[in-house]
């Protein structure tokens, strides 16, 4: 006969098993409704499942594989729009077109889950918080000024919301990533992250050129085709765009690729390298190959004046480079047959003048620059080609203003301050990072000119480079210190083959 103990026992156990069967239930319900969805909701699902029990299964410390993928998810741009209100019967869209949840924002709060739940922990033992040093106070100052200044300004402030909204997810990881990279660790699994993101990257490209089909990861068809022929999209639909994050990375594998003295991890730098130069290539983008070969000889260069290379090692670069403009002589020619010259960008530089003395204290507020540019074509040019202007630098002093523009170039300033300091240093990891990254940022001011550059997985990919001068500056201080060992640079002879 069961006791009145025995009893109770078997009645907890009946209550555990309705509430499991009926979170099980709505769990299942849930999972139903999102599968219904369509086919991206199940990519996600289950390409995440896998994921995680490979996490699961190889990483002892799941933060790590977290913060891998978080990087690497950012040149995917896969998400949903919670809130998506695009532009009717106009050409240029908005660099926000509402609210979307994305794959890195996923990957982001389930890392601040986890810095939350250890700082608890380490009851106040733990690393001080930081906002990044001046560097993040100014990026912070920036998107508070364009909030408040476009409020007054924007004439469809929704839209600027949206902006800043993404604005704020790029700060968010910026300060994650501030205060959570603290060792060369997890330095080494961002920089690995981003050549995977490139490498990826430029993989997909080179599909999408052989196959003659521009699909993009969220299914659409790019149809497309200008005068220059067939180019490839990427990730996320925009040739530029890809070119943009590919031209970045270019010279930072290329530093890597310098300063490494395992044969196998040069062989495979190389191999990466011949890659992005094919995935550009095959986007076709003019202003990303003369950035490419501005960022590239300034590594070249900068590496010898550092004594990383002897002078023979940069008479070899410049007979590779030589080679390369060789092999890729025909997709030049092509496009500068095929493609315009740049005439028919005018319209667009004259539109966007008119808009700056118009509105060139405050600007027209972030992400208002297609609802109110059509009033600022000149009556000759109406009809010819009515787009956002291809030139950030205008297209930054347009919707935030002169003073909003200065912050934002001040912001760019100061990383290249950090990592030209981060130059001197004689770790092959923390001076390849600089180099590449100095170097990535000089080669983007004159592509600036010819591009938006105003892409999102592009801002997003800037916070992090911010992040990773933060962490060069402070390696910096340390390496003065004598507290982190570091390697010697290289000798003549010992990267002069």
């Amino acid at each position: 006969m069961p006791t009145l103990e025995r009893t109770a026992m078997g009645s907890k156990q009946v209550i555990f098993l309705l509430l499991a069967a009926l979170v099980t239930f709505i769990a299942a319900y849930g999972y139903v409704l999102f599968l219904g969805t369509g086919w991206r909701a199940a990519f996600v699902v289950f390409v995440g499942s896998f994921l995680f029990a490979i996490a699961a299964f190889f990483l002892g410390d799941l933060r790590k594989f977290l913060l891998f993928f978080l990087i690497f998810a950012i040149p995917l741009q896969f998400g949903y729009h919670i809130l998506y209100r695009p532009l009717l019967d106009v050409e240029s869209q908005p660099f926000a077109s509402g609210i979307v949840i994305d794959t890195m924002d996923v990957m982001l709060i389930l890392l601040y889950a986890h810095w939350i739940l250890m700082s608890s922990m380490a009851k106040g033992l733990g690393p001080k918080f930081t906002f990044g040093g001046r560097l993040g106070l100014v990026f912070l100052g920036w998107i508070a000024y364009v909030f408040v200044v476009s409020a007054f300004t924007a004439l469809r402030f929704e839209y600027s919301v949206y902006e800043v909204i993404t604005y704020l997810k790029g700060y968010f990881l910026y300060l994650y990533l501030v205060n959570n990279v603290r060792t060369l660790e997890d330095f080494r699994i961002v920089i690995y992250s981003t050549f995977a993101g490139a490498v990826a990257h430029s993989l997909y490209i080179a599909a999408q050129f052989v196959l003659r089909s521009n699909y993009t990861l969220h299914g659409e068809l790019t149809t497309y085709m200008g005068p220059e022929g067939f180019r490839s999209v990427g990730f996320f639909g925009s040739p530029d765009a890809a070119s943009v994050l590919l031209s970045l990375v270019f010279p930072v594998l290329a530093a890597y690729f310098i300063v490494a003295t395992n044969v196998r991890s040069r062989r495979w730098a190389g191999l990466c390298l011949a890659l992005i130069v094919l995935a550009i290539a095959f986007t076709k983008v003019r202003a990303a190959g003369f950035a490419l070969l501005v960022s590239t000889s300034l590594v070249t260069l900068l590496s010898y004046y550092r004594g990383w290379i002897t002078l023979r090692v940069v008479g070899k670069a410049l007979l590779s480079a030589l080679l390369v403009i060789g092999l890729a002589a025909p997709f030049i020619l092509m496009r500068f047959e095929r493609g315009t010259w740049g005439e028919d960008r005018i319209p667009l530089l004259e539109t966007a003048w008119n808009m700056i003395k118009a509105n060139w204290l405050w600007g027209v507020g972030v992400n208002n620059y297609p609802m109110d540019f059509m009033k600022f074509v000149p009556v000759k040019l109406r009809h010819t080609w009515e787009y956002t202007v291809h030139n950030e630098y205008l297209l930054r002093w347009a919707e935030t203003g002169l003073i909003g523009a200065i912050l934002y170039y001040s912001i760019i300033i100061l990383a290249l301050t950090g990592l030209y300091r981060g130059t001197r240093s004689t770790n092959a990891w923390i001076y390849s990072v600089s180099v590449g990254l100095f170097a990535a940022l000089i080669g983007s001011l004159p592509h600036r000119i010819l591009s938006f550059y105003h892409y999102v997985n592009v801002f997003w990919f800037t916070c992090v480079i911010l992040a990773l001068v933060y962490f060069v500056e402070n390696a910096g201080r340390e390496e003065v210190r004598g507290r982190i060992s570091y390697t010697a640079p290289a000798t003549p002879a010992a990267n002069g083959t």
